[in-house]
């Protein structure tokens, strides 16, 4: 069974929703950054397609702290995976702070685990050192607590 996996940058639902629609038409399993939904508007993304599950979390953790300092909603990551396929997929995990997402896939001759990251745009700072420390650390406890099972790996 062939499996055809997108993964795409959103910048934003609005704008890649049209986008996020072709590769609606064109794959099995979609990872998707930065679709900057607020949790209040995580359905949007889950329930995007008829034909689809999906599963996303925002990247405004701390919705308070966004509320506070106002602009525009970043982050997020997000799954959508094709209704009635062979394949399953169930989410394992997300990081504290929202930017990674790991899925295992089953169903195929073997079982892949994906780990679906927002990395943090460089800058020469603690925060950026935090953020990037913490996405290593969270793929390295995913790969650990599945390296006996038998499993491939993928990063997007």
């Amino acid at each position: 069974m062939d499996v055809r996996i997108g993964s795409f940058n959103m910048h934003g639902f609005k704008n890649g929703s049209p986008m996020l629609q072709s590769l609606c038409e064109e794959c099995d399993i979609i990872f998707a950054q930065e679709h900057w939904l607020l949790p209040a508007n995580l359905n949007l993304f889950s329930s995007f397609s008829p034909n689809f599950n999906g599963f996303a979390i925002s990247g405004c953790c701390d919705v308070v702290e966004y509320t506070e300092r106002g602009g525009r909603p970043y982050g997020g990551v997000g799954v959508l995976w094709k209704l009635g396929s062979s394949l399953q997929c169930s989410v394992i995990g997300f990081d504290d702070l929202h930017r990674c997402m790991a899925v295992k896939l089953v169903g195929l001759q073997y079982t892949i685990v994906c780990v679906n990251v927002y990395f943090p745009t460089f800058s020469n700072t603690d925060y950026y050192e935090e953020e990037i420390l913490n996405c290593f650390a969270f793929i390295d406890s995913i790969f650990s607590e599945h390296i006996d099972d038998n499993v491939r790996f993928a990063i997007i």
